[in-house]
């Protein structure tokens, strides 16, 4: 649903045989998948600490980290090379009313005491969701910084 890219003539045509972990896709999809995991393995340890080995609400903060990244990691995806600052923010309506729907549910499911029983999350802290957003942010800003070192190499070898 995103709108086409004005660039895209300007470019080579790609093979039909050509994976989707192409020209760096596998790499980027790699250091997600590490990032991911290091943030959400990171939100539990600190959910651990600081309700004392309390562990619903550290699984709560992980899962908080884990679903809500891929959320915002879905704005970085939106273009193999261009940051979203290049892209702009707005320019897909359907993935911001996805991701406000897919945040909101997942505010229900762990502020809403039935959805919290049955997900068995707890609700967090002010602090924990200060810790949450933090986390969250973290692979979209992982990638979008990639694709400016990656776009600098080019330009140097070029």
């Amino acid at each position: 649903m995103d709108p086409g890219d004005p660039g895209v003539m300007n470019e080579r045509p790609r093979s039909r045989n050509e994976s989707l972990f192409a020209h760096g896709g596998g790499l980027f999809t790699a250091i997600n998948g590490i990032v991911v995991g290091f943030i959400t393995l990171a939100a539990f340890r600190i959910g651990l600490a600081a309700y004392e080995g309390g562990l619903m609400p550290a699984q709560t903060m992980a899962f908080a980290v884990l679903s809500v990244s891929e959320l915002i990691y879905a704005f970085a995806m939106r273009h193999p090379h261009k940051t979203l600052f290049e892209v702009g923010f707005l320019g897909n309506p359907w993935l911001i009313g996805a991701t406000v729907v897919g945040i909101f549910l997942q505010l229900i499911i762990i502020m809403v005491p039935a959805f919290a029983a049955v997900f068995r999350v707890s609700p967090l802290a002010l602090t924990d969701w200060l810790v949450v957003t933090l986390f969250v942010v973290t692979p979209f800003a992982v990638n979008e910084i990639a694709k400016l070192a990656l776009r600098a190499v080019r330009a140097r070898r070029a």
